[in-house]
């Protein structure tokens, strides 16, 4: 993943990048990244500004699942581990991060 893109339903999306990670890391199981915003473009910088102020706090991934594990096939002391349906994405590939008001799954 290389490039950060803000996506807003029918009038941002398949707009071009504002920005690039300059960094990802998976710290103590989370997703981390440094962003370095294209000052240069003014839909950027106001991005950028409004991350900064705490406008925006939030950001939304878009993966491709490399293996996936049913929950209940999980370890019973994994901490996502339950009897009920559902699937644990293990591997993923990350495809993109848009900068959100709220994200998904939230």
């Amino acid at each position: 993943m290389e490039t950060l893109s803000i996506s807003k339903p029918g009038t941002l999306k398949g707009m071009l990048p504002i920005g690039k990670a300059t960094q990802i890391d998976i710290v103590e199981g989370n997703l981390e990244i440094d962003i370095e915003f294209d000052m240069a473009d003014e839909l950027a910088s106001s991005v950028a500004r409004k991350v900064d102020k705490g406008f925006l706090s939030a950001v939304s991934v878009g993966f491709q699942p490399k293996k996936t594990v049913a929950r209940s096939d999980l370890p019973e002391d994994h901490p996502a581990h339950t009897k009920e349906a559902g699937l644990y994405f293990e591997n993923n590939e990350l495809l993109e991060v848009s900068i959100v008001t709220i994200p998904a799954n939230a």
